[in-house]
């Protein structure tokens, strides 16, 4: 083993080789949900899934754009303004 073919490092225990391909990686980062403690025992909770109350409630749905429940009825083959024998 050659120092120009592998990476040295060091480490408590001294120096070592280190092999390409085969680098300490960054720990992944560990993830805290929180905890829903109700009498059915607890539950985690994911993000956006949380109970909110009734002013948060009406809040977002407040801020949802409207829109309609029903789509337009298609006027191809009337006339725009009623009839047209009518208009003069």
């Amino acid at each position: 083993m050659t120092r120009e073919l592998f990476a040295v490092e060091r480490t408590e225990a001294g120096f070592q080789f280190v092999i390409p391909g085969t680098e300490r990686t960054a720990p992944r980062p560990v993830k805290r949900f929180a905890v829903d403690r109700d009498g059915d025992g607890d539950q985690f909770v994911l993000p956006g899934a949380e109970r909110i109350g009734m002013g948060a409630l009406v809040a977002r749905l407040a801020a949802k754009p409207i829109r309609s429940r029903r789509g337009q009825k298609s006027v191809f083959g009337t006339a725009l303004f009623g009839d047209r024998a009518h208009r003069d």
